[in-house]
């Protein structure tokens, strides 16, 4: 964050990661033919200018810069010499988007801001289509390069803050996520052919409920909980993606060496509820279940 707390314009910089995982199945599993893994990332990099326009009320907005990468491997139905062929995919994007956001504070003390990011599409042009274990006779066949499209969501978030004591926040909010830009996945090889493969996502929201404490001038304690509602109906859910409504749980710490300088710690449990589907297209049946556990590290500075 560039400017002092006194002036009423400000500028930030950030870097997150809104979209992204990744999911390895063993080489022989049931949906190989699907999927064996699948590596996805979407790097933010978001920069902000933000004015005040009175003590109680201030907007902000910006940039997005998306830097995304793909890598999806899967089995093919032939071999060669008694080995499995399989297919990767692999690219990258460069894209734009755009943030918005106000924040107000009442008579009351409490809090409100509500934020949009808008839908990034991302898309991969020239990505490497590459084949191991390819049978001679089925090699001339095969595609070097593919081009694909993948949209990223916007969001929309709508936050209250309160605060019980001088040192205490209790923060509320929900996040409304456009799903519904996701119809579809295609990839489209330069022999001429294409895998589409409909998606047909909702828009779903999540919940959240925070506490921060500031317990000295060098250490905040922080703790939070959630519920995400998933944007994957019946019959669309993926071993790509194997989504379902998680139970969401965190703790972090905060530290502040000096007046400038801040380390945040934080560690996020996602327990995903556990999933039977049979997928439309592919007629895939399994039961899915998801656990995660996440740390992270936020270093920041003022100037």
């Amino acid at each position: 964050v560039f400017g002092s707390p006194e002036n009423r314009l400000r500028f930030g910089i950030g870097a997150y990661t809104p979209f992204g995982g990744a999911m390895h199945w063993n080489e022989d599993w049931t949906g190989k033919y699907t999927v064996t893994s699948l590596d996805l990332r979407a790097i933010f990099i978001q920069p902000t200018l933000s004015l005040r326009i009175t003590d109680n009320i201030g907007i902000g907005g910006g940039l997005v810069y998306s830097l995304g990468h793909v890598d999806l491997r899967k089995a093919l139905p032939y071999t060669n010499n008694g080995q499995q062929t399989t297919a990767q995919l692999k690219g990258d994007s460069k894209d734009f988007g755009w943030n918005a956001g106000i924040f107000i504070k009442t008579i009351s003390g409490i809090s409100v801001g509500l934020s949009h990011r808008s839908q990034v599409t991302a898309k991969v042009e020239g990505g490497e289509a590459n084949f191991f274990n390819a049978p001679a006779s089925v090699t001339p066949l095969l595609p070097s390069s593919f081009n694909a499209t993948l949209p990223l969501p916007a969001t929309s978030t709508l936050g209250f803050g309160f605060y019980p004591s001088e040192k205490t926040t209790i923060a509320l909010d929900v996040n409304w996520v456009w799903w519904h830009a996701y119809k579809d996945l295609t990839f489209y090889y330069d022999n001429g052919t294409s895998t589409p493969s409909a998606r047909n996502y909702h828009d779903a929201a999540t919940f959240r409920a925070g506490i921060q404490n500031e317990t000295t001038s060098f250490l905040t304690l922080r703790a939070g909980v959630g519920y995400a509602l998933s944007p994957v109906g019946k019959g669309y859910v993926t071993p790509e993606v194997p989504d379902a409504d998680r139970l969401l749980l965190s703790a972090g710490i905060g530290l502040k060496p000096s007046e400038r300088f801040n380390i945040d710690l934080s560690f996020l449990y996602e327990n995903v509820k556990s999933r039977t589907e049979t997928n439309i297209e592919t007629n895939l049946s399994c039961t899915f279940k998801t656990v995660a556990y996440i740390p992270g590290m936020s270093l920041s500075y003022k100037f």
